[in-house]
């Protein structure tokens, strides 16, 4: 199978407060997908690795605001290397902006943690380049299905802005391309609520948004995520959100995702983008679901069941080993 990636640049951040207390480790960097690259090109004669080479970033304005694009665009002119910005003031009334562009963040980012950098604008102007590149792939292929392999995460970022150490949404791109074949249904099956992918179609009926997640009542991002966001306009009725609460083990989310997917045959879509998270695996250390790595084979079996052309792209997942294996275990369920 074609497994689409590319460069995943380094985005270390200093350490960081949470209620007071200085935290030193940094979940989203690249040592998450380093393991799972190494192990994929070990293993060539199963996956055939696709690098894929990095685009303007003109070009993710397709789902983004022109007003973000030109802030990620001279934001990357003016920081020198290793330099960061974050978000410290967040103007609730949007008032006059700063003439310098690195007191901008809190007018686009809605979350403390999220900083920005020279490198991590470019790692995720190539993880939007490799998610379109895998989607043109099924468009001109016989192929059923790609993966992307990617950081970092995207599906926080919406139209006009960025949190959860999403900058550029990654599935939103790929369902974009993917609209060439007529309705697009993106099904988000990471721990965390996919707030942006939401924002981004929630007015219009071309894409079919499902998201399954904890509850936003006791997990990020809190605001978005809640059963009765259901589109607005022409988008009513095409934005689903399954919240989950109490224990959520194996078998109890398989259910779910039956239901989900004979939900998603009934829309009469035409493609599938999958956004994956590891981290409703019971092994990840910012969940709190109870699904074993089987599941996730399982998981795969579901989706390729539907036999539609079907992109996956990679988001959240904070335990290497945890995520090599449950990325894995999809992949054998899904191609048998």
């Amino acid at each position: 199978m074609k497994i689409f990636y590319s460069s995943f640049e380094s985005s270390y951040v200093p350490p960081f407060r949470v209620q007071g207390a200085l935290l030193n480790t940094f979940f989203e960097t690249p040592k998450r997908l380093h393991e799972i690259l190494k192990y994929l090109e070990n293993n060539q004669r199963k996956f055939e690795l696709i690098k894929v080479a990095s685009i303007g970033i003109e070009n993710v304005g397709k789902v983004h605001s022109q007003e973000l694009v030109m802030f990620y665009s001279k934001l990357q002119r003016v920081l020198a290397k290793g330099e960061y910005v974050e978000a410290v003031v967040y103007p609730i009334y949007k008032g006059q902006k700063p003439q310098d562009i690195r007191y901008h963040a809190g007018y686009y980012c809605f979350d403390s943690r999220t900083v920005l950098k020279k490198e991590a604008i470019k790692a995720a102007l190539n993880a939007g380049t490799t998610s379109m590149k895998a989607a043109q792939e099924l468009l001109n292929s016989d192929n059923m299905h790609v993966f992307a392999l990617i950081r970092p995460p995207g599906h926080h970022a919406g139209r006009n802005f960025y949190g959860g150490f999403s900058y550029i949404n990654n599935a939103a791109l790929a369902a974009d391309v993917l609209a060439e074949l007529g309705r697009v249904a993106i099904l988000d099956i990471d721990y965390f609520h996919g707030n942006g992918t939401q924002d981004i179609f929630y007015d219009t009926s071309e894409v079919f948004t499902i998201s399954i997640h904890r509850t936003p009542e006791r997990e990020f991002p809190y605001y978005w995520g809640y059963i009765n966001e259901k589109g607005a306009g022409k988008g009513e009725g095409w934005n689903l959100n399954i919240p989950l609460d109490g224990r959520v083990d194996g078998d109890k989310y398989m259910k779910i995702l039956e239901k989900v997917s004979r939900l998603i045959l009934k829309a009469n879509v035409k493609a599938l983008v999958v956004s994956l998270g590891s981290n409703i695996h019971r092994g990840d250390p910012q969940g709190t679901f109870d699904i074993e790595t089987e599941y996730f084979e399982r998981i795969g079996k579901i989706i390729a069941s539907m036999g539609l052309k079907t992109l996956t792209v990679l988001e959240g997942g904070y335990n290497s080993k945890v995520l090599k294996e449950a990325l894995l275990a999809y992949l054998e369920g899904f191609h048998g």
